[in-house]
């Protein structure tokens, strides 16, 4: 049976929150009387996450339980892959170039598009900030 697009995506929504916060792993996992291997499961959409468990998760990262499931209308029905914005925010590598985006020059900005395009072998293009 295919992997349903909706557990990845509360884990992407629970390790882009958890990174947020700064918390590891292993914190987030010890408040919810978890081991890290299970909240990378969670985080990883290997493991679904129970609704007793997504409230207690909610609870510890300060947020609604609905918030795990915002932007679930918008995932593809064919397998494609999700948000493009949550991929990012569940990598390191990108939650780091978020967090560092907003103290970049414009001209930088541009200058790390083009250099992202290349690696992607996509045309340059010009995008308004």
């Amino acid at each position: 049976m295919a992997k349903d697009p909706i557990d990845p995506h509360v884990g992407a929504r629970i390790r882009g929150l958890r990174r947020q916060l700064r918390l590891s792993q292993s914190d987030l996992a010890a408040s919810l009387g978890l081991t890290f291997q299970q909240v990378q499961k969670y985080e990883n959409g290997t493991n679904r996450v129970s609704a007793s468990m997504m409230v207690r998760a909610a609870r510890r990262l300060d947020v609604a339980p609905g918030y795990f499931f915002e932007g679930v209308d918008a995932l593809p029905t064919d397998g494609g892959p999700a948000s493009p914005f949550l991929a990012m925010a569940g990598e390191r590598t990108g939650l780091s170039l978020a967090e560092i985006w907003p103290d970049l020059t414009s001209e930088a900005k541009q200058a790390l598009l083009q250099l992202a395009q290349a690696f992607k072998g996509q045309p340059e293009q010009q995008q308004s900030q």
